[in-house]
């Protein structure tokens, strides 16, 4: 083989490995970007899922003061009740009615806390399904096959 067909089969050679080199380049380069954005769509989905988390419970914080203030409130009324009672069955029938309107405030405060939970549980599982469903569209929109 004579030294100018070697010089073209190196130069061939060098042209392709540098073609190579480059595909390599475009597609790693492809996939940083493609794991950037993975990563950006799930600190999104994760701030997200803190805004509602926050608000939950300032709503939570919310609700316990407006029940400590009720029941207050209502100790204060038993009390007054209890106190003005001239006779024992009086005194009974207010410790009675106290009783029962604690009674019922348990029951209404247990569902609708069960009713806010749920609710809670609900929106975080839609924002965690919604970015399930992002992550599968890209990957099957962006998979060759």
């Amino acid at each position: 083989m004579n030294s100018k067909v070697k010089g073209t089969m190196r130069g061939e050679i060098a042209d392709s490995a540098m073609g190579h080199l480059s595909n390599a380049m475009v597609n790693a380069a492809d996939v940083s970007e493609r794991i950037a954005a993975l990563h950006k769509g799930n600190l999104q989905a994760g701030a997200e899922l803190s805004r509602l988390s926050i608000v939950f419970a300032e709503q939570a914080a919310k609700r316990v003061q407006d029940l400590g203030r009720t029941n207050i409130e209502m100790a204060n009324a038993a009390f007054k009740a209890a106190a003005g009672a001239t006779t024992p069955a009086d005194m009974i029938a207010a410790q009675f009615e106290f009783m029962r309107s604690l009674s019922d405030g348990f029951v209404t405060e247990a569902a609708r806390s069960r009713a806010a939970a749920a609710q809670f549980s609900s929106e975080v599982l839609d924002a965690v399904a919604h970015r399930f469903s992002a992550l599968a569209e890209e990957s099957r929109t962006n998979m060759p096959l």
